[in-house]
């Protein structure tokens, strides 16, 4: 069939549309007897922008806007999703009630005039690259005459970066530090976790007041050199772009870079001052698929402080008491004019080298120190060749105030360069040799307390604690030269052959044990026998003497019975037996040189 429309017709303005309805011709001048809108809108209840599962909800809403008769039969919605599955509809207001096959909702007629609405809900599932949440409906009725189609609005993917000390973007490396009184390093990951590229990325460094300065030409990309921040790179907060690091140009999907960078010296103002060392590092950029310029910061991230952990032993040891130089201990026992070695054990457990260290040594009324040592060889020339009175290689005169330097402390690292008393996770050892005024006195203590600082920086020492408080304890050592309660005399009398009867032939044990804190001298011993038993005069008396240390000079090693009665045997029956050494101390300046049996020493007899 052909429709001729006149020309006067269509210069009337009227409009006319040309229909077809089953097997009827329809024309209608300005109205339109039946045709199909449909509208698509997001839901208010969307979260935007949405992330990977999240179900986000359109509106739609399908009306036949036929005015006469005209209802539309088996009208079929269609979606087509990008981005999105489960697709799930749910009519909300009209009728007839349709049913959902697949991506469709059918309805089986549709009156003139009517609407229906219905809601579609959606899972987001992420098809990869830059991805975009998109949906789009149409609409049509069996005789494929009226159809419409809408478009909703684009929903932006949620990539969910993450922000603070658990960011998916960027974060400080915990490899990343300062150093008290050296230079710091600050180590910064950046990693792309989406599937699609970052690009123009801007990196941002607050150092905020830590005092820190960036060191010039020390930035690197993954280990190779790269360019310095953006001008100014001496303040707190530092910037690199892509004209600094190229390689913030893009990034692209999983890929992780790492950018460091040096920093100055932490100073021991800034230790004692600022108790605040946080940083943040921001990194701003640009996906194809997002409007917005993103900023993703690590939050407040506190720079590890490497710092000398220090703490100090003191110990000491008699080298007249026969106290060798494996033999350190906290009590010290003596007598007048011996030579004692006081070592002061400064160990630093901290992961930075302990600088400008400062020992304060207080010594009681009972004792002078006379020479401070850097080694033990050198103390123990001091103390024995030369008996004290003069300093071995190295050693210097006491001051109770003494700044470690070399020879002493560290001397192969107490440099210019580093200038280290005591290295990181080591220690380091300084000798106070002296001797003892006076015997029989009550237990005196003497006590090492330490500073320390930075070398560069002026007075010696300076600080107390660690940056965590921790303030290492004064070490104390004890000097004995007591002789009052405590020396103890033990007689066991056995038979012959060791059994508890004596028979008619005994053995007499005597045990002599000076536990008095002090030296004793010049022992006699009045050992008065059992009624009716005398002295074997034939059987010579043993001494044996079990010391606290080992062996010295003027220890006893003779025994002698002063009141034998070589002539007539019966009368031996109370020995006096005298205790007395071989050997003399060396001391020409003191009586009390021989006969000794020093404190924890064990005589048996």
């Amino acid at each position: 069939m052909v429709l001729d429309v006149k020309r006067s017709v269509r210069n009337s303005r009227l409009l006319a549309k040309i229909l077809f309805a089953g097997s009827v011709f329809l024309c209608s001048a300005g109205n339109v007897l039946a045709d199909l809108v449909i509208t698509k809108t997001i839901d208010g209840t969307t979260t935007i922008p949405a992330a990977e599962n999240d179900v986000v909800r359109y509106n739609i809403s399908v009306t036949n806007t036929g005015i006469g008769p005209g209802n539309l039969n088996n009208v079929i919605i269609n979606d087509t999703p990008a981005n999105l599955t489960a697709l799930n509809f749910t009519q909300t207001s009209g009728s007839p009630s349709g049913n959902q096959i697949g991506n469709q909702f059918r309805l089986s007629n549709l009156a003139n005039g009517a609407t229906v609405t219905l809601n579609l809900d959606a899972t987001v599932n992420s098809a990869g690259g830059c991805p975009v949440v998109q949906n789009s409906v149409s609409v049509s009725e069996n005789s494929g005459t009226f159809s419409d189609n809408a478009v909703a609005p684009d929903i932006e993917y949620d990539f969910q970066f993450t922000y603070g000390a658990a960011s998916n973007v960027i974060s400080h490396v915990n490899t990343s530090f300062c150093e008290l009184c050296a230079t710091g390093v600050v180590r910064i990951a950046i990693t792309n976790p989406t599937t699609a590229v970052m690009t123009n990325i801007v990196l941002e460094e607050d150092l905020q007041s830590l005092g820190l300065i960036y060191i010039n030409n020390s930035t690197t990309l993954n280990g190779l050199p790269t360019g310095n921040p953006q001008p100014p790179s001496n303040g707190s907060i530092l910037r690199w772009g892509q004209g600094e690091i190229g390689a913030l140009a893009n990034l692209a999907a999983g890929a992780t870079i790492e950018i460091a960078f040096d920093v100055s010296t932490y100073t021991e103002a800034s230790l004692q001052t600022n108790a605040s060392r946080d940083i943040i590092a921001t990194a701003t950029f640009d996906m194809a698929c997002l409007t917005a310029n993103q900023s993703v910061n690590t939050g407040a991230f506190e720079l590890p402080l490497q710092e000398p952990v220090p703490q100090i032993t003191k110990l000491g040891r008699n080298v007249d008491g026969g106290q060798n130089s494996g033999n350190y201990t906290p009590i010290v026992f003596g007598q007048e004019f011996d030579d004692i070695i006081w070592r002061v054990d400064i160990q630093n457990s901290g992961l930075a080298g302990l600088q400008d260290l400062l020992i304060a040594d207080t010594v009681g009324g009972n004792f002078v120190v006379n020479y401070i040592c850097p080694t033990q060889a050198a103390a123990e020339t001091t103390a024995i060749a030369n008996n004290g009175v003069a300093p071995g290689s190295g050693c210097v005169v006491m001051t109770p105030s003494f700044a470690v330097d070399d020879p002493f402390g560290n001397p192969a690292g107490d440099e210019p360069t580093t200038f280290v008393d005591v290295p990181a996770g080591g220690n380091a050892f300084v000798y106070y040799v002296g001797r003892i005024n006076a015997s029989c006195t009550d237990g005196e203590f003497n006590t090492a307390d330490i500073q320390w600082g930075c070398e560069a920086t002026s007075p010696d020492g300076g600080i107390f604690a660690t940056s965590t408080g921790l303030n290492p304890a004064q070490s104390s050592a004890e000097l004995s030269t007591d002789n009052g309660a405590g020396l103890t005399i033990v007689r066991d009398i056995r038979g012959i052959d060791g059994g508890a009867e004596i028979g008619s032939n005994g053995v007499v044990t005597i045990t002599v044990t000076n536990t008095t804190g002090g030296t004793i001298r010049d022992i006699v011993l009045d050992d008065l026998l059992p009624v009716e038993y005398v002295r074997d005069t034939s059987f010579t008396p043993l001494l044996a003497v079990n010391t606290l240390h080992s062996a010295y000079d003027g220890m006893i090693d003779t025994i002698v019975d002063t009141n034998e009665d070589t002539v007539t045997l019966l009368n031996n029956i109370q020995p006096v037996f005298t205790l007395t050494s071989s050997t003399a101390r060396s001391e020409g300046a003191s009586t009390d040189n021989d006969n000794m049996l020093r404190a924890g020493d064990v005589a048996t007899i």
